[in-house]
């Protein structure tokens, strides 16, 4: 999802003019109006700005860069995770005649870490089942990706951007 996707959604969410937004975080108005129609890239110290008002981790606004990502809540934990396994540093097993799955340390990432001692375990009940709705929607991305549905890839694509945005941000 693009940076205007979500400033925008998240200025809907809040109830917020972009006035109001522009105001609230010292950006020129002119600004916002273009980072929201996609004709600018945002600067650096606006994604922070804007990120502190919607009390999110900045890189959510942005691409995923782990140069400065911090851990602040349950939602940056759950964002990372996701970003490990699309990244190939986790691989999963779904199993979704029980509603589970376990994640663990991929090849990729037994470079870096020592796989026995990485280990995954959700204390919240509501963070387990939000990255096992996203699980399952990502293995059915990969099956239509291996099959080269297109029109499946793109249906699916759309859902796992809005399903991280989601549950990023709640």
């Amino acid at each position: 999802m693009k940076f205007s996707e979500k400033l925008k959604k998240l200025r809907h969410r809040d109830n917020l003019t972009q006035k109001e937004l522009a105001d609230a975080t010292a950006i020129n108005h002119s600004a916002l109006r273009k980072y929201e129609i996609d004709i600018n890239k945002p600067l650096d110290k606006h994604v922070h700005s804007l990120a502190n008002i919607f009390k999110i981790n900045p890189t959510l606004l942005k691409d995923f860069n782990c140069e400065h990502f911090q851990l602040n809540n349950n939602n940056d934990v759950l964002f990372l995770c996701i970003e490990l396994i699309k990244y190939n540093f986790l691989d999963y097993k779904l199993d979704k005649d029980n509603n589970s799955f376990n994640l663990k340390a991929s090849n990729k990432a037994a470079l870096v870490f020592d796989e026995n001692k990485i280990q995954f375990i959700f204390k919240n009940e509501s963070d387990k089942s939000k990255i096992l709705q996203w699980l399952i929607i990502y293995d059915e991305y990969i099956k239509a990706f291996k099959a080269k549905d297109e029109i499946q890839l793109n249906e699916l694509k759309n859902k796992l951007e809005e399903l991280e945005f989601k549950l990023c941000i709640e």
